[in-house]
């Protein structure tokens, strides 16, 4: 133990000190939490995507003139 601890966050049990291990710890027992806020930061950046200008985006047509000869002709 610390004999200079003045807050519990200064001392946990897993002996690592400090608040990373109690936060690493909370974050995941809230997976879910971070699983809905990836998908829905994948569902916001589809439909952005799909939304925004296609900035290079070109088309062509091209004419073929076709010559007819020999079967229906004659």
């Amino acid at each position: 133990m610390n004999p200079h601890a003045e807050d519990w966050n200064d001392e946990i049990p897993d002996g690592r000190g400090g608040r990373g291990g109690l936060l690493l710890s909370e974050l995941l027992g809230r997976w879910h939490w971070i699983a809905l806020m990836v998908v829905l930061g994948w569902a916001a950046a589809w439909y952005y995507l799909a939304k925004a200008p296609k900035l290079y985006q070109a088309t062509a047509t091209l004419l073929v003139k076709q010559q007819s000869s020999g079967v229906l002709s004659k």
